[in-house]
């Protein structure tokens, strides 16, 4: 495959990714001299970025010998602690004594029984290595990473542009003497919104017989993954009626076109009014989707992509800013890192909390804003009450209203310690 073939061997070689390889560069002279203060790496991005192919690049480089494990496909914890033994020594068959680096791809893909305890063996590694370790995500906040993100550096991978994955493109071209179409190069490419194995993948598929034609280029190829998703986002914030049916042919599960929305909506709707109605239709969403896990009916999907799709759409008309083409979607990095916040707050709020004592009270105020939400007490207090602590001390009148629009009658606000 033409994804091997052509795969670059040096750092030098990947595009698009400067500041990335920069800092591994760094990172791996730091290892050479022996003063690493990170033992680990973890490289995180969207599919097809060069995550791997960079961690290749990086061992030919420095001349270490590389392991690389996919940890998705060693579903188990034993095969993991086997692989932890071989980062305790530095002796190779081959060289003798050197660093050898132990690339770990997906760990964010370990799930299951099967991976249970996974993520643990993966921290000690880290912890106990004396060699250099690289790991690949694409998801960098999943919950299975949360300790691994303070034992590793985090190096971000963005999606290339449509000029860089075209000049690779070319490249490819020149190297598999097929004539250059450009035209062809740069359709090739947009298609790919950002992810070069799929733009090398339709390159190959589209150059069987030698040739590439601009008549090849527009049978319809499209491939409905997570890059998709720009398209969906652009119907859903026009209004489009199509949004709904090219939402439910996109690869991905509704809870994650949700985060991809409540990430960008903000962006598309400026009015204060206006944007509380929007994520309105996105709470709406949201609970539909919280029943599918509570009574295992898979139906309520279809009523959460109706409100993310149609729902939001309704809202548009005149009162929409006007639409930018071109827009540059965010990936959902921001709600995924409220997340983690969260409960790093809550921990903090636990501790002020039983230091005061007033927890009886507190998890009153969390029963009737559970109610108001349609979420349990347990959640609103871990969720709401730790950014209500945060307002009551800068703003004691908001905190107010705030318990007052949840249904707080005036003798229980009085006896609160929010009120």
């Amino acid at each position: 495959m033409w994804t091997e073939d052509h795969r670059p061997r040096r750092l030098s070689d990947i595009v698009g990714q400067d500041a990335a390889v920069s800092q591994m560069r760094g990172w791996a002279k730091s290892w050479g001299r022996g003063n690493a203060k990170r033992k680990a790496l973890l490289l995180y991005g969207p599919a097809g970025t060069g995550k791997t192919t960079a961690a290749l690049a990086l061992g030919e480089e420095m001349g270490w010998d590389v392991v690389e494990v996919n940890a998705s496909d060693n579903r188990s914890r034993t095969s993991l602690e086997e692989l932890s033994r071989s980062v305790g020594t530095r002796y190779s068959l081959l060289s003798g004594v050197c660093l050898k680096l132990i690339i770990l791809d997906e760990v964010d893909g370990l799930s299951g029984t099967q991976d249970r305890g996974g993520a643990r063996v993966i921290n000690k590694m880290i912890r106990v290595a004396i060699n250099p370790v690289i790991l690949t995500c694409n998801d960098y906040y999943s919950r299975k990473l949360r300790n691994t993100r303070r034992l590793a550096k985090g190096i971000e991978f963005k999606r290339p542009g449509t000029r860089e994955i075209q000049s690779v493109l070319s490249d490819i071209c020149r190297k598999e003497g097929i004539p250059v179409d450009l035209l062809a190069l740069r359709t090739i490419a947009e298609r790919s919104d950002g992810d070069l194995r799929s733009a090398i993948n339709d390159l190959e598929a589209l150059t069987v017989d030698g040739k590439l034609s601009r008549e090849s280029i527009r049978t319809p190829a499209s491939r409905k993954s997570e890059t998709y998703i720009y398209r969906v986002l652009d119907l859903i914030f026009r209004g489009d009626p199509d949004a709904l049916r090219e939402a439910r042919d996109l690869d991905m599960t509704p809870d994650e076109l949700l985060r991809w929305i409540a990430e960008n909506v903000h962006f598309r709707f400026r009015d204060p009014r206006e944007r509380a109605n929007a994520y309105e239709m996105l709470s709406m969403a949201d609970i539909y989707l919280s029943w599918v896990g509570r009574e295992m009916h898979w139906g309520f999907w279809g009523y959460a992509t109706e409100m993310m799709t149609r729902g939001l759409g309704s809202l548009m008309g005149n009162r929409l800013s006007p639409f930018r083409r071109n827009y540059r979607y965010k990936y959902p990095s921001t709600y995924l890192r409220h997340r983690v916040m969260t409960r790093s707050i809550e921990r903090a709020g636990d501790e002020e909390t039983r230091s005061r004592g007033e927890l009886g009270d507190e998890l009153e105020v969390a029963r009737l804003i559970g109610k108001r939400c349609h979420m349990s007490a347990n959640s609103a207090y871990k969720e709401f009450l730790p950014y209500l602590r945060i307002i009551q001390e800068n703003d004691p009148e908001m905190a107010e209203a705030l318990l007052r629009s949840t249904g707080v009658s005036e003798d229980e606000l009085c006896e609160l310690p929010y009120g």
